[in-house]
């Protein structure tokens, strides 16, 4: 997985496939991630409720459950020193729901999370997906989806709101559908690929960064020099004093050398060389061949010559990269041209002599 983004949303699902261990193993990196303020998790109001009210429902399941083992069991009371003695401890269903919901909020509470309404998203949105079938509905029993169609409405709208992609870590396929049509919303399944997708990023160092972010924009730099190099201002240093440039034409240009000059973690300063074949149309104003009038001692017309040259040369640019939190996708660029490019020494030349109709 690439990290897009350093917000995520956790459906519920998989707060239950991870067996409610807020504290510890997954859900546990998640929260020292978000103490350490690498990542924000954001927790929907109807995300809160669905979580306590599976919480509410099993404890009175595992209490249920529990009560039954211990009298199918009975015959373990008589070995208190077996580890498996414990389940003759007497808990209730209100004891285990009140243990689970201390640790849960412990995980929703502190620096990096962030606790969002639906209150503000139009029914009138959602009985538009419920009524043309569309995702996070389909055909069937639909009615469950619509805590699932606010909350992925609100992330939308959330995305929209911060300008940043948010991943959506959840195990139901019509979920995945929706984020399908919504490029700001950036699906996956496992919760532990995000949280080593985060690691891996975290432990990038500056420097290291640096040189993926340069890698990601590099063919995008390279059309931008391409693009406005021929605006520059060329000079040509030749023995034909009266040439004038036609045209520029940039035949090739590739990377040679890139040097860090300065970095930080949130951008960083490349210089660039690349090697240029610039191509030259001029013209030459052709006195030897021009007709001249002694009486009144000028040209009548002068004929031109077209020459055609072509040039070896390296470009140096400087190029800033911007990023955020360490995101490829976040890199932007700026870059700074050379104004003046001198060309002389030319690889190839040739010349045409024109006529009075410039042919």
């Amino acid at each position: 997985m690439e990290l897009q983004s350093r917000i995520v949303f956790i459906d519920t699902n998989i707060y239950i496939s991870k067996n409610y261990q807020f504290l510890t193993h997954a859900l546990g990196s998640l929260k020292q991630l978000r103490e350490a303020d690498e990542i924000r998790i954001l927790i929907p109001d109807v995300t809160d409720r669905e979580v306590r009210s599976h919480i509410r429902a099993e404890s009175v399941a595992a209490a249920a459950t529990l009560k039954k083992v211990k009298k199918e069991a009975m015959l373990l009371r008589n070995l208190p020193d077996v580890p498996a003695h414990g389940i003759f401890t007497d808990i209730s269903a209100d004891e285990i729901e009140e243990k689970l919901l201390q640790n849960w909020e412990l995980f929703i509470t502190g620096e990096g999370i962030e606790q969002i309404s639906v209150d503000g998203i139009a029914p009138s949105r959602v009985f538009e997906r419920y009524f043309s079938v569309t995702p996070p509905f389909a055909t069937g029993a639909k009615e469950k989806e619509f805590a699932d169609a606010f909350v992925l409405e609100r992330l939308a709208d959330f995305s929209v709101e911060r300008t940043h992609s948010i991943h959506v870590i959840s195990n139901d396929t019509d979920m995945e559908k929706y984020c399908a049509d919504n490029p700001r919303l950036v699906f996956s399944k496992s919760i532990d690929e995000f949280i080593s997708a985060v690691n891996l990023r975290v432990s990038v160092e500056p420097s290291a960064f640096a040189t993926e972010a340069l890698n990601k924009v590099a063919d995008e730099i390279l059309d931008y020099v391409e693009r406005y190099l021929p605006e520059a201002d060329y000079e040509i240093r030749s023995v034909d004093w009266t040439a004038e440039i036609e045209n520029i034409d940039i035949q090739e240009l590739k990377l040679s050398s890139s040097n860090l000059i300065s970095v930080d973690d949130e951008q960083c300063e490349y210089e660039l060389e690349y090697t240029a074949i610039i191509e030259t149309t001029e013209s030459i104003k052709d006195y030897d061949r021009s007709p001249f009038d002694h009486e009144d001692n000028s040209y009548p017309f002068v004929l031109e010559s077209e020459v055609i040259r072509k040039f070896e040369l390296p470009i140096s640019i400087e190029a800033r990269l911007f990023y955020e939190d360490k995101l490829l996708n976040s890199v932007s660029f700026d870059v700074d041209l050379p104004y003046g490019i001198l060309l002389k020494n030319p690889i190839e030349e040739t010349r045409r002599e024109l006529d009075i109709n410039g042919d």
